[in-house]
């Protein structure tokens, strides 16, 4: 956060301070991260991310499982949906806590987290992309069979 022009926008009511948005979203059968989108002002809502890029990359037949802040939109589903069973919620559960993983494999970084971040929003953005990318990298090297 530039500190001399304080930006009401950048404060997150869930960080106690100045952060970015970001979405991540992973495929549920490879398990690697398929779209990354950000950086959003802290105070961008997450089913407004979701319809500013990722449903739109999104198939005819194809849905996002996301947790209660992305529900109103039909390609959405949660584990909130009335007509799921019990087993199909576990199954989504299981998911969202893999999803969950890659969101604190990015907390690891202190760069993001530990200490004031003082560059501009688009170094932030390289950042958090040459993060994802160390991840895929782990990820594959991690699941290699060699």
């Amino acid at each position: 956060e530039n500190y001399k022009n304080h930006d009401p926008r950048l404060y997150s009511h869930k960080l106690n301070g100045p952060g970015y948005r970001y979405e991540i979203a992973v495929g549920a059968f490879s398990r690697e991260i398929v779209s990354l989108n950000g950086p959003f002002m802290a105070g961008n809502a997450d089913l407004k991310i979701f319809r500013s890029n990722l449903k739109h990359k999104l198939g005819e037949d194809e849905k996002a499982l996301a947790d209660r802040g992305y529900r109103g939109d039909e390609k959405i589903v949660t584990n909130y949906d009335k007509e799921i069973d019990e087993k199909e919620k576990k199954k989504r559960s299981r998911e969202l806590a893999f999803h969950e993983n890659v969101n604190e494999y990015f907390k690891r970084w202190s760069c993001l987290t530990e200490s004031h971040f003082r560059h501009s929003t688009m170094l932030h953005s390289n950042f958090v992309h040459a993060i994802a990318v160390i991840r895929q990298v782990d990820f594959r090297v991690a699941n290699s069979s060699i």
